[in-house]
């Protein structure tokens, strides 16, 4: 049983990985779109 859950979990460790990396640019791009509207109108 353990054998089989060890893979399970480094790949839930490289999925949840992927997908903070994944939050963080699109909060990034969002950002940056805030702050580019927000020149544009001053």
């Amino acid at each position: 049983m353990s054998l089989n859950r060890q893979p399970l979990k480094t790949f839930n460790r490289l999925l949840s990985f992927s997908s903070i990396r994944k939050i963080i640019m699109l909060n990034i791009k969002i950002l940056w779109f805030i702050f580019s509207l927000d020149k544009s109108n001053n």
